[in-house]
């Protein structure tokens, strides 16, 4: 099971046809209809039942589905974590300052810090 999965599938229960969720994730419909396949395969039971062109879920589909969008979020929610100590945009960053250094000096770097970077704590350590 895989996200790039578990992306097409939610896609797919969402639209309610393979056509439908692969114009929404501007793919072709044979990869996103061919990865709900392999997903079904995997874990050995249908996700939907298919009428013509259009899909309901099956128990399992909506099983799944609910399962599904939890991951995805905990997924986006890991990246967006990730993406704020790599930016800067959380923590705390430590400046060492000398006795004689100006206090004027000091205080502008650490304002257009602040300014810049509102989500980190700021410590002064002389």
């Amino acid at each position: 099971m895989t996200l790039q999965q578990l992306r097409y599938f939610l896609a797919t229960a969402d639209q309610g046809s393979f056509s439908a969720a692969a114009a929404g994730l501007r793919l072709a419909q044979p990869s996103v209809s061919e990865q709900v396949r392999l997903l079904e395969a995997e874990l050995g039971v249908a996700l939907f039942v298919r009428a013509g062109r259009t899909l309901t879920l099956t128990e399992a589909g909506r099983t799944l589905r609910r399962h599904a969008g939890r991951i995805l979020a905990a997924v986006d929610d890991a990246r967006t974590a990730v993406a704020e100590v790599r930016q800067v945009l959380t923590g705390t960053v430590t400046l060492g300052v000398f006795g004689t250094a100006s206090y004027y000096l000091v205080s502008e770097v650490v304002e257009g810090f602040r300014r810049r970077h509102p989500g980190v704590r700021v410590r002064l350590v002389g």
